[in-house]
């Protein structure tokens, strides 16, 4: 009984305050309120007497304040060519003080008007594309923002050189997108401008993705790669930035496609080798691994860490005889190779092992003796040889030494290794 009493007074609680939200101060319930109508002569004649007087931060505060306070006014053909107007004379503006003595031009402002004038006058011709209630399309603003979208095409393109440079890049990102994307779009088609139509996509491309990475934008930084990789000379830089953005997305299958093209485009450029070999070995995918590093040892027979590369991979693949002919060639061309030392000798104590554990007590013999002394005479031979190159790093040699001093009878040299502790 008491568990009831108390729901139903949480209930009536509940209900009171519920009311009592609903009425104002003197006890009566509130209305929600309405917003306001919308009334577009009133505000365009509001702006209009601002431009009249040139007054044009004035008249784009009263555009943002009708955005601000009416959804109607989104759909408003007017209020936004006004709008487009108004930033070109904004811009035209910060253009002229410029050249003022006493300077006080903002670049930066410039730029952003310059990209609202495209902005605005791309929105407004979407609109104007909307056929009427007759199925006609009627384009009244096009030609006239075209020519004005047109006046700044190549002052958008600096846009991006300019944040760019500033290391402003989420800023040089927009501007450039920009840029590309008013390529093709209807209203700037529309206008034939020869220039436009010749436009190398290419530059701008790359600085698009350049500061799309350097943002941290990776969706962005890959939306024009494919364009940018047309740029030769900064092709595998273009092929590292994608693949790392492509990494950044999850996107495993692009990345790979950009590696791969790294590998085979840029051979001499460690990074798509490198990034591919690690890949492939997080997902136990060695023979991947080992064809790449083949591949490599063949296009730079002379290079200690292609083969260093592949005695790894072909270890992973237990292919110990492949493997120690790989680390042999790398000592043959670095003789102080002492990582590719310990791996030799690595191999030969394995091979020892092994053989040992392979030989039953009717099989233990001389014979038998003299082969597994062999084994751990090698695997000596390569243990010292990478403590004489890297005493440092005893992790090296000083295990594997210290088995085949015991095994080979060395007592002096093994009580040698013992003090080293």
């Amino acid at each position: 009984m008491g568990k009831k009493i108390i729901i139903w007074a949480f209930m009536l609680l509940t209900v009171s305050t519920s009311v009592l939200a609903q009425q104002g101060k003197d006890g009566k319930k509130e209305k929600p309120k309405k917003e306001a109508v919308y009334k577009s002569k009133e505000v365009m004649k509001e702006i209009n007497n601002h431009l009249k007087n040139y007054q044009y931060a004035k008249a784009e505060n009263s555009f943002l304040t009708a955005l601000r306070n009416h959804k109607d006014a989104y759909s408003d053909h007017k209020l936004y060519n006004s709008a487009v107007e108004i930033e070109r004379q904004l811009a035209l503006e910060q253009n002229k003080n410029m050249y003022l003595e006493n300077n006080r031009a903002d670049t930066a402002k410039f730029f952003r008007h310059i990209y609202n004038v495209y902005d605005y006058a791309i929105y407004l011709d979407s609109m104007e594309s909307v056929p009427d209630e007759k199925g006609k399309v009627k384009y009244k603003y096009r030609s006239s923002n075209a020519r004005k979208m047109l006046f700044f095409r190549n002052n958008l393109r600096s846009a991006g050189k300019f944040f760019y440079q500033k290391r402003l890049y989420p800023e040089a990102f927009k501007h450039i997108d920009m840029f590309i994307r008013s390529h093709d779009v209807a209203i700037i088609t529309a206008a034939a401008d020869t220039a436009v139509e010749h436009e190398d996509l290419v530059q701008v491309a790359t600085l698009a993705v350049l500061s799309a990475y350097a943002a941290g934008q990776y969706q962005d930084a890959v939306k024009y790669i494919d364009t940018a990789l047309n740029d030769t000379v900064t092709n595998k830089y273009l092929l590292e930035v994608g693949a790392k953005s492509y990494a950044q997305l999850g996107d495993t299958i692009n990345g790979l496609k950009l590696l791969y093209s790294g590998v085979r485009n840029h051979p001499d450029y460690d990074y798509f080798f490198l990034t591919l070999v690690k890949y492939h070995n997080e997902h136990n995918k060695y023979q991947q691994s080992l064809k790449l590093a083949t591949h490599m040892t063949r296009q730079f027979p002379k290079s200690r860490d292609y083969w260093y590369i592949k005695g790894k991979e072909e270890l992973f693949l237990n292919l110990n005889d492949s493997a120690l002919a790989s680390f042999s060639q790398a000592v043959v061309l670095k003789a102080d190779d002492a990582e590719s030392y310990s791996e030799m000798g690595k191999i030969c104590l394995r091979w020892a092992q092994e053989y040992y554990r392979s030989l039953s007590a009717a099989q233990f013999n001389a014979a038998s003796r003299k082969k597994l002394k062999a084994y751990y005479a090698d695997a000596c031979k390569y243990f010292e040889a990478a403590r004489k190159y890297n005493e440092a790093d005893r992790s090296l040699w000083l295990t594997g030494l210290r088995e085949c001093y015991f095994n080979l009878n060395r007592g002096k040299e093994l009580r040698a290794l013992e003090r080293l502790k």
